[in-house]
């Protein structure tokens, strides 16, 4: 799994050639201390994005599982939980905006809003409020990020189980699933998930998603915003 991902990595790198510059690390250490490692090197490094593959790895066909570290997951979660919770949908948000400068990507923005948001004219602040950030405004408005097409999806709902629902239909779509972490937070979306959590170091909807009964053959990428100093 390294391997590959460090080969697409070098790949990237001869894509960008004089834009970007790949340096691997090789560290040898304990596995219960594996996470202070990275956690170290991307702090002495500044690294603003730390990808960790998760511990099941799928067959091709999606139907079964090749490969399972339980080793490699409790890395990833001590990595997660050195890097606290922030507004990850928003970061989720920001990141697939980039990937919009590739023009073979097409994006779809699923929200999903519950039937207090809908009747709430407060909202503003905090985590609704995200329906007033500038670049979601656009995408809703004008279904665009500056010159590219973007879909906007806005689903309402009443309960996790409603969500979960909606979800399973979408996941045959896409060939990537971006979402938020938002780890140990219940919403009126997704209440009712968090007690059949299986990973829940994905949060709540990158569970649902990875689940072996959710069909689908899509990566999901599960993304946490790192607090700075004047959140924390």
């Amino acid at each position: 799994m390294a391997e590959k991902l460090l080969e697409s990595f070098q790949s990237l790198e001869r894509e960008f050639q004089d834009c970007l510059v790949v340096n691997a690390f090789t560290a040898i250490s304990p596995p219960e201390m594996m996470y202070d490692d990275i956690c170290t090197l991307a702090l002495d490094n500044f690294t603003s994005l730390i990808i960790l593959p998760f511990h099941r790895q799928w067959s091709c066909d999606g139907n079964s599982v090749e490969l399972e570290d339980e080793s490699l997951r409790d890395i990833n979660y001590r990595v997660m939980e050195r890097a606290p919770c922030g507004k990850d949908d928003t970061e989720a948000l920001f990141f697939t905006k980039r990937m919009t400068k590739n023009p073979h990507v097409k994006l779809t923005v699923v929200r999903f809003l519950s039937f207090d948001d809908v009747d709430d004219d407060s909202k503003g602040s905090g985590y609704e409020g995200l329906l007033d950030n500038e670049l979601l405004d656009e995408i809703k408005t004008k279904n665009k990020i500056g010159n590219v097409s973007v879909k906007y999806v806005e689903e309402i709902v009443k309960d996790g189980p409603e969500t979960a629902l909606i979800i399973r239909s979408l996941v045959t779509e896409f060939d990537l699933i971006v979402v938020g972490r938002q780890s140990r937070v219940e919403t009126p979306q997704t209440s009712g998930l968090l007690q059949w959590s299986v990973y829940p170091e994905l949060g709540v909807l990158g569970d649902l998603l990875v689940s072996t009964d959710a069909g689908g053959k899509a990566s999901v990428f599960v993304i946490q915003q790192q607090r700075t100093a004047m959140e924390v």
